[in-house]
């Protein structure tokens, strides 16, 4: 059982751990952010510390979000991060067979040509109408994987449902909205 175990990626690991809170602009690691903000901050008193930490999310927050306005006002619709990962996905539709669909449920079997490293099973069922891929990252990352693009492309639908709406740019530009007033001395 441990040799099949340690046949996955472990990058692959991660999304399953994250328990499906994972998306490319957000993340639930907490200490991993606090740690970043709180870096070269030993030593300091609590005021110098909160202060700090306030003075570098707010030019964080103000980085990020001319970014996203930027990204927004140039007509992009989602986060350049997702649309990176599917471009990586659809390297492998070639390698993709779909073997069975079901149309009316939008139900799809499709197959690898070639085995994924780390992968076992070649054999995947998606379901488009509920976002579900055997494979798990379909649920957890919230956008499609190959087995779902691979199915989609066969089916020729619209492929904006597929994507949670958190990824689009209006979303993303909402997050870093928050205004950060100067601290009073």
């Amino acid at each position: 059982m441990l040799d099949w175990a340690l046949r996955f990626r472990k990058d692959l690991w991660l999304y399953h751990y994250d328990e499906s809170r994972q998306y490319g602009h957000m993340t639930t690691k907490l200490l991993e952010c606090i740690n970043a903000m709180l870096k070269e901050t030993r030593n300091l008193l609590i005021a110098a510390i909160v202060r700090t930490t306030y003075e570098r999310l707010r030019h964080l927050f103000v980085r990020k979000g001319r970014k996203a306005h930027a990204q927004l006002q140039g007509g992009q619709i989602f986060s350049q991060q997702l649309l990176t990962a599917i471009e990586k996905n659809k390297e492998s539709l070639p390698m993709m067979r779909v073997t069975h669909c079901d149309r009316r449920a939008f139900v799809f079997s499709t197959e690898e040509v070639e085995p994924m490293e780390g992968w076992c099973q070649s054999l995947y069922r998606v379901c488009l109408n509920a976002c579900i891929c055997d494979c798990g990252l379909f649920q957890y990352l919230h956008y499609p994987c190959r087995y779902a693009l691979a199915a989609w492309a066969t089916a020729s639908i619209e492929s904006g449902h597929l994507v949670d709406p958190l990824y689009k740019m209006a979303s993303v530009f909402k997050v870093y909205e928050m205004k950060f007033l100067p601290i009073p001395d």
